[in-house]
């Protein structure tokens, strides 16, 4: 997951403005980096980033997560539409399997019900990459207990 320069741009100048601005910032010495740098993290013209460092102690001070809160979730979304290609491969497959076994064992086919070495292996290798699919949409669905949502690898 990345953020571009105006995402970054506009969670920097929330969590600075959480945290009441540059001049507070720099007055309880929270960080040690400068005002203008500190400016350069809002700006929509630069393309500076916050460090994580800088990030986590202007969030541990406001007590917001803006930044990390932010990643988080897009994460979270990604996970999400990794998991619903996942579950759409494995609809393709078992559908493009169940295409394959009609039209192996339909009457018309080369040798009737009985299939040749090549259909068989086929047929085998499609039921194997449906299995698999369907395995990693299974283990990415989040527990219970937890709001984590992991991405199919």
């Amino acid at each position: 997951m990345s953020l571009d320069p105006l995402q970054h741009a506009e969670l920097a100048s929330r969590l600075i403005k959480a945290c009441g601005g540059v001049d507070a910032i720099l007055e309880m010495n929270l960080v040690s980096i400068g005002r203008t740098q500190l400016f350069a993290y809002a700006s929509k013209t630069d393309r500076a980033t916050m460090s994580a460092e800088v990030m986590d102690t202007l969030e541990g001070y406001c007590g917001q997560r803006i930044y990390s809160g932010f990643m988080a979730r897009q994460e979270a979304v990604e996970a999400i539409e990794s998991l619903l290609n996942c579950a759409s491969e494995a609809d393709y497959l078992a559908s493009d399997l169940q295409r394959s076994v009609i039209r192996a064992l339909s009457p018309g086919s080369e040798d009737g019900k009985a299939l040749s070495v090549n259909e068989k292996a086929e047929l085998t290798r499609k039921a194997m990459s449906l299995s698999q699919a369907v395995l990693e949409t299974v283990q990415a669905i989040p527990d219970a207990n937890t709001d984590e949502i992991h991405a199919p690898s």
